[in-house]
């Protein structure tokens, strides 16, 4: 397996009450659930910047999701591994973080 230095990415955060700098109120299901009718449609060809923009609950949905170019062990745990084993154009299940969950999409 080739160790990848860097790569871009875009998410779609979908966080609860608790998460870590969550302001939301909704609950851990209904959080998960969400995500997954979201994931569900990113994978049927809908627009996964449309999506981030109308959804995320994270900082980057201005941008369509796009997180940018980051490095390996900059991002949590959980989010790192499962972005830098995706291959390019590929979407994530939702995977959880301390921030809730999120649905990766690689770019480059």
């Amino acid at each position: 397996r080739v160790l990848l230095k860097s790569i871009t990415a875009s998410h779609i955060l979908i966080s609860y009450k608790g998460a870590l700098r969550s302001t939301s109120t909704r609950s851990y299901d209904d959080a998960y659930k969400i995500a997954v009718e979201i994931y569900q449609k990113a994978q049927s060809n809908k627009n996964f910047e449309a999506l981030a923009r109308n959804y995320s609950d994270g900082p980057s949905r201005k941008n369509g999701g796009n997180l940018g170019k980051f490095s390996q062990g900059q991002m949590v745990k959980e989010f790192d591994e499962k972005a830098f084993s995706l291959k390019i154009g590929e979407i994530s299940n939702p995977v959880e973080t301390k921030f809730g969950f999120h649905i990766i999409k690689r770019l480059k």
